[in-house]
């Protein structure tokens, strides 16, 4: 569930974010992920390590993993979609 959650909502804002972007297909993806990376997943991230007794190595390992989910699917849209 959780993937096909994440593919709508980068697809939604991949949309809506396409037009302020560069047109070289790698810094497209490179700055989709980093907006959506500090927009979405930094709040949750915090949110998480404030609310549940885990380590901040955790925390920072799940959001290096949504940056780099971010800025793959970046790179596809941007091949697929431009």
């Amino acid at each position: 569930m959780h993937a096909f959650v994440t593919s709508l909502v980068l697809s939604w804002f991949w949309n809506r974010f396409k037009s302020l972007v560069q047109d070289i297909i790698i810094l497209r993806g490179l700055e989709f992920g980093t907006v959506y990376a500090l927009l979405a997943l930094l709040p949750v991230m915090w949110i998480t390590f404030s609310a549940i007794d885990i380590t901040a190595y955790m925390v920072l390992s799940c959001f290096v993993y949504g940056f780099a989910q971010a800025i793959v699917a970046g790179i596809l849209f941007a091949k697929l979609n431009p």
